[in-house]
């Protein structure tokens, strides 16, 4: 029978017990717009696809939610756990060995010994890749004497899943039990598919019409099972068969599809509680947790099927489809429907929970309108009752279009709350909520930037470094040289994981911390590899300004009897587990099978007396220490020490601190403790396991009070972090709109461009002239008979920095026409004393639009990690913390953004690069020549996508640096803090600075203030075209650039600058009074001579230079004269130089650094 058929009557089974059934779409699911049937049971909502029964979920309505057999799966999924379950109790399995890369010759000689019993073949399957629903596809069946094939198929295999399992085959048959609430509903014997040939017909053809039969179960495949089937036959698909000749197309145990069915003779048809009835229902007990599913035996040449003599399990499958069973036969198929519609309504099912990660719990008992909430919310709402304060259950939405979620909200002290996943929420007005630890969540939640906020307060954290999922071999390679090298264990863990998920904590081996990245790196983009440190893990639980708790990490091990196989301790060990509500158990599936193989060891093992067993290499739950913070036998120092890491998160009022302490008694030393991680969102359930239900806890009753107690201050930093991101969001879509315009700018006609910019031009002189008093009357004539007039454009007067200076906020216009907030910024200051600039929200907008354009031309992943290291004045800045901002571009507001300032030592700025490892590293380019540098001598394997640069000239030895030291390719721009970006460089090879003609116009005059030609060098003079708050027009900020005179290989219009100099303070006056730039190469020659990899040229009169340069060593005799001849033969004969050695080369208050400094305007005055 089809599914649909199938499908057809369950639906009418439904509709004469009254259920109503529908067809939804399911969020979350692979295939969400797949058939899914909501059943709308009086025991509650399911969903039904095929085999698969499920809750929708309660937490949120439009997911599904735990699937009924979910606690089957790990051990249905791995053939090792199903064997030793099935084996522990006492019933008959199939004949296999597991073997890794290390056991695998002896596996082989086991499973293929040419005895009398030898099998014919042998089936090779990845532990922990048994379909849930019966499909074995990714099995591969070879002859027994291919033992050489069936070796390189296994250590291939090995590679990719660690454990295999090989399985001999024997002629005989295969009996297929379809049971619902332990009751068998139906039986078939399936046999291998094959075709007949006609003597005509090619195999292909064949196959074809087997496949358009009415009464096909299962369409076949060309999959390489078939293929391999017929080549053992020494037939291929273009072949005809014979007349009567027949021809298989595939073996039961490698999930032939098409499978052909057939009745079983009188034991299991008229008998269902026969002996091979009794045999399938002891499997699914024994599995547990199974209400439904099927199980498949297998009965060998001679067995006798009535007494089960000889029979044997082969598997159990959790989601069969019930299909299959019903043949072409409705009454079976009513049969079954019915048995699953009362499934439905069972105890059994009742008794379930819609959640995913249940486990039983005291708060079982509790309001029956909990029932399906998460745990978190539900220990909560338990807590709220013992506090006499009343709750609700209640849907919301975190994010404005976000999906609903459940959650339990109460009102305290005025203000509304809502807790669910561990978080508790605040309400904010229009049913918006905010985090009640604000921007604490982003930081806690990046452990990059935990570590270095933690070696900020002097704390100890685990050594070790963030990698890029692309950086798998520069992870294996650290962890190989700095830790495995050496003996020490390795912790693999995710960079922005939370709640335990894919923490490897004991990895010694190479291939362990390979699984380990692989199986981070397969959920996450981000790894951190770091040192195992020794020690017991204590938990310091924080809220508002207390610590209040103390917990203790229990690791998931047990210690061998010498008589319980490592199954039976694995169940003591569960059983031992706190029952809080929330699943902690070690599931017995492939990861524990592949975890005790690491041992050598599997779950049959008995452990001798005293023999240590690792189950997991995480963490499985707490015990409880201590409940305040000044008890109990862990020394005062933690508790200092953890109070002032915690105040030190800005906005964090409730959180815990994970270490590891070797002596919890001793005062903390420098190698005594380790602090692992801050967690803004700890949760309740862990304090239930202590607590009895009359027993309120420490921590919820902390929490309780300080939501009293200054629920409005929580209540007003909500809100300032929620109307931030609420500006953010709606930047983000003016953004986007930018953005579509300057792509469809960049291929326009020069005319066009022209047209575009003029317009822009000719509304920012209207702005100015009519809300700025300085532009106001400066602006009168430039209007000529009430039109625009470009003549009396050009003969505007030119503004210098002096101006601005002078003019202060007359410059100003008092209103833009968009409104909104006005933001000020200052300039480096590195020409004399800074301005303040004010940016109304358009102009910030459209620079920034500029930017992300860039990024986009050379493919940035907008998700990456972003790290610049620049002159900032904050104190955050400082080694080894860093300023985390929101994020570095406008369609990823989640992106991270570390920041680092350019006065820390270079050591240390490499040393934080190798902490954090981000994608783009923004910089000057004398910054990221050092670093290269450092990082060549010092064997550094740090790689960047990209290195951005402004600020400096990026010469072709810098980028030639960046990309051995780096393997990153320089992205230089062009900017100035009055106006941003000023031009960007596109991605092509030999590509040029794009001037940003949506946002500035660029006039390039020579010195009697004319327009040079492409190809000729000029000044810089500037029109911000969107600062309508303090417009800078017809603006001079003493740079020099030469225009390019041929069109960009990258094909894009608009004009372009082939190289920028920089400033007139940087040009050489030579004797004869003309001024020129010094060629890099030049600088590159002075530099080898002295043996310093930087130096600064200082011009102290027309014709003596000071070459200023960090001394390593005493210079040799006469380096002056041959510095002197270096400048006479590239610059002028008259020149001479000077050697000074310095201890340090200065930055300017910009932290820009300035190799050539000339002789200023004052000085030729004089």
């Amino acid at each position: 029978m089809r599914p649909d058929q199938f499908a057809n009557i369950f639906l009418s089974a439904a509709k004469r017990r009254g259920i109503p059934c529908n067809e939804v779409e399911v969020l979350g699911e692979p295939r969400a717009k797949a058939h899914w049937t909501r059943i709308d049971h009086p025991n509650g909502p399911f969903l039904r696809r095929k085999g698969v029964f499920q809750f929708v979920s309660r937490l949120r309505p439009r997911r599904a939610g735990r699937r009924l057999n979910q606690g089957a799966e790990a051990i249905c999924s791995s053939r090792g756990a199903l064997r030793a379950v099935l084996m522990g109790q006492g019933l008959p399995v199939w004949s296999a060995c597991l073997a890794d890369a290390a056991q695998i010759d002896d596996a082989l000689q086991t499973v293929c010994d040419p005895s009398d019993n030898a099998p014919g073949f042998v089936r090779l399957m990845a532990d922990g890749a048994n379909g849930l629903t019966g499909d074995v596809r990714n099995a591969q069946i070879y002859d027994a004497e291919a033992v050489d094939a069936l070796r390189a198929a296994a250590l291939e295999m090995i590679e990719q899943s660690e454990v295999v399992s090989l399985e001999p085959l024997h002629p005989g048959q295969h009996i297929y039990v379809y049971l619902v609430g332990g009751i068998v509903q139906a039986t078939q014997r399936r046999a291998p598919p094959s075709v007949t040939g006609d003597g005509v017909q090619t195999i292909y053809q064949l196959i074809s019409a087997r496949n358009s039969a009415e009464d096909t179960a299962d369409a076949l495949s060309l999959r390489p099972a078939l293929m391999r089937a017929l080549d053992r036959q020494g037939l291929k698909l273009t072949d005809r068969p014979e007349a009567g000749q027949r021809v298989q197309l595939g073996q039961i145990q490698d999930g032939a599809s098409g499978y052909e069915v057939g009745a079983l003779s009188d034991p299991l048809d008229r008998q269902h509680d026969g002996a091979l009835a009794q045999l399938a229902k002891a499997a699914l007990t024994a599995v547990g947790g199974m209400p439904y599913g099927a199980v498949e035996l297998f009965a060998p040449k001679g067995a006798c099927l009535q007494s089960g003599a000889d029979v044997v399990l082969r598997n159990v499958i959790p989601y069969a489809d019930p299909a299959p069973f019903c043949a072409a036969d409705a009454d079976t198929a009513e049969k079954i429907s019915d048995a699953l519609l009362a499934m439905l309504g069972s105890d059994e099912v009742w008794q379930m929970t819609p959640l995913p990660n249940y486990a039983p719990s005291a708060l079982d008992d509790a309001d029956p309108d909990l029932r399906g909430i998460d745990p978190e919310a539900r220990a909560m709402a338990r807590e709220l009752a013992m506090a006499h304060i009343p709750y609700q259950v209640a849907t919301y939405a975190p994010e404005p279009d976000s999906e609903p979620i459940n959650s339990v909200t109460f009102q305290l002290a005025g203000h509304e709350y809502s807790v669910a996943n561990g978080a508790i929420r605040i309400m904010l007005g229009d049913g918006a909520r905010g985090h009640i630890n604000g921007p604490a969540v982003p930081l806690t939640s990046d452990k990059s930037a935990t570590k270095a906020l933690l070696k900020q307060q002097g704390l100890n954290a685990p050594e070790g470094r963030t990698f890029q999922r692309s950086e798998m071999g520069g992870a294996m390679a650290y962890a190989q040289d700095h830790f495995l090298a050496q003996g020490i264990p390795v912790c693999i863990k995710p960079a922005a994981g939370h709640g335990g998920i894919l923490v490897f904590t004991k990895c010694a081996t190479e291939a362990q911390v390979t699984h380990a990245l692989e199986a981070v790196f397969r959920r996450f983009r981000e790894a951190i590899v770091e040192q195992t440190v020794s020690g017991e893990d204590v938990r310091f639980i924080y809220v508002e300004p207390n610590i209040v708790g103390t917990l203790q990490s229990v690791r998931a091990d047990v210690t061998g009897d010498g008589c319980s196989t490592i199954l039976q301790l694995l169940k003591a060990f569960n059983d031992q587990i706190p029952s809080t509500g929330r699943l902690r158990n070690v599931a017995c599936g492939a990861d524990l099978v592949h975890h005790l193989f690491s041992q050598s060891l599997q779950l049959e093992s008995v452990p001798a007396v005293g023999q240590q067993v690792s189950l997991s290499p995480i963490n499985y739950f707490t015990t409880y220490l201590d409940g305040t913070d000044s008890s109990g036998d862990i020394h005062p120092e933690y508790y200092e020490l953890a109070k002032s890491v915690f105040a030190a998160i800005p906005g964090l009022r409730i959180g815990a601190m994970d270490t590891i302490i070797g002596d919890r008694t001793q005062p903390a030393t420098g190698d005594n403790w380790h602090v692992l991680e801050i967690n803004s969102s700890p949760g309740i359930t862990t304090y239930t396991q202590r607590g009895t239900a009359d027993a309120p806890q420490p921590y919820a009753k902390a929490v309780i009070d300080l939501l009293r107690r200054k629920g409005d201050e929580i209540q007003k930093a909500a809100s300032e972090h929620a109307f931030e991101k609420e500006v953010t969001h709606s930047d983000e879509v003016l953004a986007e709109q930018i953005d579509a315009s300057l792509a469809a700018l960049e291929t326009m006609p020069a005319e066009f461009l022209a047209e575009t910019q003029m317009d822009a031009l000719v509304a920012l002189v209207e702005q100015a002239k009519a809300h700025s008093p300085f532009y106001r009357d400066h602006l009168k004539d430039v209007f000529v008979n009430g039109a625009f007039s470009p003549d009396a454009w050009l003969s505007l007067p030119i503004l210098q920095r002096r101006d601005v200076r002078l003019l202060g906020d007359r410059m100003h216009c008092d209103t833009t026409p968009e409104g909104g907030e006005v933001s000020t910024v200052s300039t480096s200051g590195s020409s004399g004393s800074p301005l303040t600039v004010r940016w109304n929200r358009m102009a910030t907008l459209a620079t920034r639009s500029v930017t992300q354009r860039m990024y986009r031309w050379h493919g940035f992943d907008m998700a990456g990690s972003y790290a610049g290291i620049r002159s900032y004045g904050e104190k955050g800045a400082a080694f080894p913390g860093m300023r985390r901002q929101r994020s570095w571009n406008t369609f990823n507001p989640d992106a991270p953004f570390y920041s680092l300032s350019v006065d820390t030592p270079m050591a240390q700025q490499l040393d934080w690069l190798g902490m954090i490892r981000p994608d783009y590293l923004n910089t000057y380019p004398s910054v990221v020549a050092e670093l290269a540098r450092l990082g060549l001598r010092n064997n550094e394997k740090l790689r960047f996508d990209y290195v951005l640069t402004a600020g400096e000239v990026v010469t072709p030895e810098i980028r030639a640096l960046c990309q051995e030291a780096f393997g990153a390719r320089i992205l230089d721009s062009y900017g100035c803090q009055e106006f941003g970006k000023i031009a960007v460089q596109c991605e092509h090879e030999k590509g040029r600075l794009h001037i940003c003609t949506s946002n500035v116009l660029v006039e390039v005059l020579d010195e009697n203030n004319q327009q040079v030609l492409p190809g000729q060098s000029g000044r810089v003079v500037l029109t911000s075209l969107y600062n309508y708050a303090m417009p800078f027009i017809r603006y001079e900020i003493g740079d020099y650039v030469t225009l390019a005179d041929s069109p960009c290989p990258c094909g894009r219009s608009g004009p372009t600058i082939e190289q920028v100099h920089g400033r007139r303070r940087n040009m050489i006056v030579l004797p004869n009074g003309d001024r020129r730039w010094i060629a890099g190469r030049t600088l590159s020659d002075l530099a080898k001579i002295l043996g310093a990899s930087n130096l600064r040229l200082v011009q102290t009169h027309p014709n003596r230079i000071e070459v200023e340069y960090e001394a390593t060593a005493t210079p040799p005799p006469g380096i002056d004269q041959r510095l002197t001849d270096v400048l006479r033969a590239s610059v002028h004969p008259l020149l001479s130089a000077t050697s000074v050695a310095v201890a340090q080369l200065q930055r300017s208050a910009s932290g820009k650094f300035e190799d050539v400094v000339g002789l200023e305007a004052d000085w030729l005055q004089k």
